[in-house]
């Protein structure tokens, strides 16, 4: 119950973190989890199905409400501590007079500790690396149930679970691709006298227990884009070697922050090591760490066992195989518990030899474990507020790692999006000195200058992001808007499509090719682009009104109606769907509250604005005008609503309001004879006698 009550008390402010980062694709925009039945409809797009079907489940009770999914997220800690209490216990009564009395203690001690400690806040708080915490929680389950099995008149009960866990966990995360090995070093460390004793008892849970390996085969080539997408295996600038090498600084940060978790950070800039000299003394520190364990393999097991623990579980994501964040504190969910019982273990032990009595011991250790939980515990508790927003976790990042090019692009983007354009000009800007070739960089920049119309510096950008990566599917997004913005659709279609092909779950990004299919005058593969989506996708407004613009496109108003109406009832706050209704419901009055509904949700909008004037000209000249001005204030140079504001003003029989408009379109166009003449005869006919 002490344990349980820690780690809910350490993480008690969480319950109310927004979805973060990844959390938007993989939960918020990922229609599969919108589906509980059949569950592999939920689990297709992951290549965790079995995690991801967890989020499945949680869509189903709770929606997008977010404290749900924190919820579930403590309660699989908080099992995973209690799992880790239950396994030290039992093991350590397998240790000798010196443990056996005091096994429940010092298992308290470590679960203690490890479920407050800081280090573990990514794995819980952040809510997609449940994938973490619930394959930990697996693979520590899959050891204690098979523990349990070694005492237990149901041994063979015990067993299965051990294996139903272990092909669980397969189905979380590929690091439990280790936990067979575990659990054979376990039974010869604390268990077994020889290797034939093992087969001679157990052969047939082991071949079940590796035949779980098939279920992470089957996980990896269900969906395997995460892989051919060149996040893992294939790199930009990492070979096994420089991964490994740059590997032993990251293990050794790892460690540093078990001991003092001061300088957390979510996305730490690591330096690639290309030779042993610029990591000599990391790998002193590792390669001694693994020779005592490779000694005590020999001399001592049951401490050899702990140290494998650390070294096997971090093996898949900090060894050989390249993956695109060097970093990440998550990784360190399972080896921290190996690490904080060794620590643990060892400082009894060490008060056994310095011959102070049992009593003494136990209650040192349990004051100092307590001491060391609270202030773990209160460390937590401050940790998990830098999770309150994204802003937040980038700027604690940039704290931390200032010369980090991915957290200034991070921050110019979510400046950006929030309309604070200046703000996020100046991070990009600031990102391009730290790396003027950055594709990254350069393309989201670009995707800036684009919403500040800028088309020509936006263009180079994009030019150099293709320069140092042509597949950078931003680059290829935002080349796909300037060229729509530049009324290019056939060009743009092009960079939609290959965008598509990359970020298929990316519902924008299919509106943004539907659309310019529309434009370009494809229509019949407009229609057959959206219906495919729409039919992946049923319960998506988007993908809807999608479907209703390609319908409009070809003259089908009626049907395109229903879905419009249809996407209301799914999503009251999208903004497209009432402006979309609004052009094609045959009564004007309804047609301008839609307009008027899709307006108060984007007060700003330059389409809606300019749309809504255009709805108002017969019956209300001057209405009309307030829309068109919101409308030029977001596109100064529309020659079309410069020359609507001029009409508007001239039904409201105040033709010289409409002068400075006229004059701004002689300006654009100083060759326009015609705007010219009727800019001169406008002047004359106002002056006063």
């Amino acid at each position: 119950m002490i344990i349980a009550a820690a780690g809910i008390a350490s993480y008690s402010n969480t319950l109310q973190v927004p979805f973060l980062f990844d959390d938007v694709g993989r939960i918020v925009d990922e229609p599969a989890i919108r589906t509980l039945w059949p569950p592999s409809v939920a689990m297709q797009n992951s290549n965790r199905p079995f995690a991801q079907y967890t989020f499945a489940m949680n869509y189903a009770v709770h929606g997008y409400n977010v404290v749900g999914y924190h919820v579930v997220n403590l309660g699989i800690h908080v099992a995973a501590a209690l799992f880790l209490f239950g396994l030290t216990k039992r093991t350590l009564r397998r240790c000798g007079t010196d443990y056996q009395a005091v096994a429940g203690f010092l298992a308290f001690s470590v679960a203690l500790v490890w479920v407050v400690h800081p280090l573990n806040t990514q794995a819980v708080t952040y809510v997609i690396q449940r994938l973490e915490s619930l394959m930990g929680l697996a693979y520590l389950a899959t050891l204690y149930f098979f523990v349990r099995s070694l005492d237990s008149k149901h041994s063979s009960f015990w067993m299965l679970c051990s294996v139903v866990a272990c092909a669980f966990g397969m189905g979380c995360k590929e690091v439990m691709v280790t936990a067979p090995l575990i659990v054979l070093w376990y039974d010869r460390a604390f268990v077994s006298t020889s290797w034939r004793e093992i087969l001679a008892q157990r052969k047939g849970f082991y071949m079940l227990l590796a035949s779980t390996w098939g279920v992470l085969l089957w996980s990896m080539m269900h969906y395997r884009l995460d892989y051919t997408s060149g996040s893992l295996f294939r790199v930009e600038g990492l070979t096994p070697w420089t991964y490994l090498l740059s590997q032993s600084t990251v293990l050794v940060h790892y460690i540093a922050l078990s001991f003092w978790p001061n300088g957390q950070c979510v996305y730490p800039a690591w330096p690639i090591a290309k030779s042993m000299l610029e990591v000599w003394p990391q790998l002193v520190v590792i390669g001694g760490m693994l020779l005592a364990t490779i000694w005590a393999i020999f001399k001592q097991p049951q401490w050899g066992f702990l140290g494998g623990c650390f070294f096997l579980v971090l093996a898949p994501t900090s060894s050989l195989i390249p993956i695109q964040d060097i970093a990440f504190e998550h990784r360190m969910y399972l080896p921290l518990a190996a690490l904080v019982a060794f620590v643990l273990l060892a400082a009894y032990a060490l008060l056994l030899q310095i011959r102070i009595s049992k009593n003494v011991a136990i209650r040192a250790h349990l004051g100092f474990a307590l001491v060391i939980g609270t202030a773990l515990g209160l460390t937590s508790y401050e940790r998990n507020k830098v999770y309150v927003s994204e802003i937040s976790v980038w700027k604690d990042t940039l704290v931390k790692s200032p010369k980090n090019v991915k957290v200034w692009v991070g921050l110019g983007g979510l400046f950006a999006k929030e309309k604070r354009y200046e703000d996020a000009r100046e991070h990009f800007v600031r990102a391009l000195e730290i790396a003027p070739d950055d594709s990254k960089a350069n393309a989201n920049f670009a995707g800036l200058l684009i919403e500040l119309r800028e088309y020509d510096l936006a263009g180079k950008h994009l030019e150099r992001a293709f320069q140092s990566n042509p597949k950078d599917l931003d680059a290829i997004t935002n080349m796909g808007h300037l060229q729509t913005r530049l009324e290019n659709f056939s060009e743009a279609t092009k960079y939609y499509e290959v965008a598509v092909a990359g970020l298929s779950k990316d519902e924008e990004l299919q509106s943004c090719l539907i659309g310019s299919y529309i434009r370009d005058g494809r229509l019949s593969e407009a229609e057959r682009c959206s219906l495919a989506n729409l039919q992946r996708r049923p319960k998506s407004a988007r993908a809807q009104v999608d479907y209703a613009s390609s319908l409009i496109a070809m003259k089908r108003s009626e049907t395109a109606i229903e879905h419009c109406e249809k996407a209301i009832e799914l999503d009251a706050g999208l903004s497209t769907a009432y402006a979309t209704l609004a052009v094609i419901v045959p009564d004007p009055k309804r047609g301008m509250e839609l307009m008027s509904r899709a307006i108060a949700i984007e007060p700003r909008s330059f389409d809606y604005n300019r749309t809504m004037g255009d709805m108002l000209m017969a019956t209300n000249p001057m209405e009309a005008v307030q829309h068109y001005e919101i409308s030029i204030q977001s596109d100064p140079d529309s020659i079309e609503v410069l020359l609507k504001i001029g009409s508007a003003w001239d039904a409201c029989e105040h033709p010289e309001n409409g002068i400075p408009y006229l004059e701004r379109v002689t300006q654009l166009l100083p060759d326009w004879v015609e705007a010219r003449e009727s800019l001169k005869m406008l002047k004359q006919s106002v002056v006063k006698p």
